[in-house]
């Protein structure tokens, strides 16, 4: 007999819009990174220019890094009160115009001050992209994500940045740097026109988006769904030691960074002689190394470590500890070669196994951070941001008194910067410890954490 009750409704498929957000993410992250690392040839250039000294051409580095440091929590809780799209837009607005101040300063005080500006709108970029992997993406997906985002991508903008500034506009085309950083400054301005067009803060309020990918993502995480108008407890964030170890980890790995942004070109074309053209393409191979090493392993690996093991505390650990450690054992293995290339190969291996932290940061963050997790990001990138601050003028100083102290005295001597690189070594093994200390499982509401 026919039954005349109604066929039940199937059930909604979500859609996929949160991939174009994925898209818009990774173009923002690759943009951070291509104009952020464009300063590591455009020193050389100013060195040159006008014959700066080590510590004063760190001291520019610091510049940068102060307001980078202080734009961070700001810039986290603006997202978490507003949402992410208002602020990456004025942003990366604002950066992408200082690019072009950049190119018409002159002298000292000048540039520093433009790189101030630089910094300081660049400072809530990854705090507000952590927000938005977590309100677009489920737990199932959001550590792989945050490993492209934060890791593949960044790295790629700035092997890119060095290679496209370094290879070819200056050593292949033969460009004037300032008319470089000009052109870099509207491309920035295009991506922005294209992120306003297609970028939301949630799958709610995206156009494209339909109610089961909004339900999709809050599965298991229900704090996924509050994407605007949530303000951070500080106290409780200040009375968590888990926060404070994962705020030294980031201090250390920051440290070490900065060698590779800032210094390597310095390096290879002070030091070791190799011309411009060749050194573009070896200043990149370290973060190629370091795209492959935060995707593969700090991302995909962690994922599958978590979905294995069930214990996201220690699948997180387990790979910064580890990875910080083999790039240990990478730098003191540099140190035995004078041969500029397989120095390179070694520090390609060096940021594959060190980038391993960089999504498990991400992740540890995003787990700790709840429904702020865009403030608590900010803090933690605060601490690295400090750190990139004191490694500016430390380096230089460093470089400086070892090659007076056990060298000939000139600048750029190698055994300043034989004693960098030790100095670094150190730094990692006391990074890869700090994870013996982090639970991601406890959050920042957590009174006992």
């Amino acid at each position: 007999m026919h039954d005349p009750s109604p066929t039940p409704a199937v059930a909604e498929r979500p859609t996929q819009v949160r991939w174009l957000i994925f898209a818009l993410a990774c173009g923002m992250s690759f943009l951070l990174y291509l104009h952020r690392y464009t300063w590591g040839f455009i020193r050389v250039e100013l060195q040159r220019e006008f014959d700066w000294d080590a510590p004063t051409m760190g001291w520019l580095d610091s510049a940068f890094n102060l307001t980078y440091a202080a734009g961070q929590i700001p810039g986290g809780i603006l997202g978490d009160w507003y949402g992410p799209r208002k602020v990456l837009v004025v942003m990366s607005l604002v950066w992408s115009l200082a690019m072009g101040g950049m190119a018409l300063a002159r002298g000292f005080y000048p540039l520093a001050a433009v790189r101030a500006v630089f910094g300081l709108a660049q400072a809530g970029c990854y705090p507000n992209l952590s927000k938005v992997t977590k309100v677009w993406f489920p737990l199932s997906e959001r550590t792989a994500v945050q490993g492209w985002v934060a890791s593949f991508f960044g790295r790629m903008g700035g092997a890119a940045s060095f290679i496209l500034v370094g290879t070819l506009m200056l050593g292949t085309w033969h460009l004037p740097w300032r008319t470089a950083l000009g052109w870099l400054a509207v491309l920035g301005l295009a991506f922005v026109a294209l992120f306003v067009l297609l970028f939301r803060n949630s799958p709610r309020q995206h156009p494209f988006s339909n109610a089961a990918e909004a339900e999709l993502v809050t599965t298991g995480d229900p704090s996924a769904a509050i994407a605007a108008r949530s303000a951070i407890r500080w106290r409780l964030v200040f009375r968590n030691r888990y926060v404070w170890a994962l705020l030294f980890q980031q201090f250390t790995c920051a440290f070490v960074d900065n060698f590779f942004s800032n210094w390597l070109p310095t390096f290879l074309t002070e030091v070791k002689h190799v011309e411009m053209a060749k050194s573009g393409w070896m200043s990149a191979l370290p973060l190629v190394g370091g795209a492959l090493g935060g995707m593969l392993a700090g991302g995909l690996l962690q994922s599958w470590l978590i979905r294995r093991t069930k214990n996201r505390r220690w699948s997180r650990s387990a790979v910064g500890l580890v990875g910080n450690l083999l790039a240990g054992v990478c730098l003191y293995t540099s140190l035995l070669f004078e041969n500029s290339t397989a120095i390179v190969v070694c520090f390609f291996c060096l940021k594959f196994f060190a980038d391993w932290a960089q999504p498990t940061c991400w992740g540890a963050a995003t787990d700790m951070g709840g429904r702020n997790s865009a403030s608590l990001f900010a803090l933690v990138n605060t601490s690295g941001s400090l750190a990139g601050f004191a490694a500016g003028p430390a380096m230089g100083y460093t470089i400086q008194w070892f090659g007076r102290e056990f060298g000939t005295g000139e600048p750029n001597d190698p055994a300043g910067w034989t004693a960098l690189l030790v100095g670094i070594g150190i730094v990692y093994v006391l990074s890869a410890l700090s994870w013996l200390f982090i639970d991601c499982t406890q959050t920042i509401d957590d009174e006992n954490a």
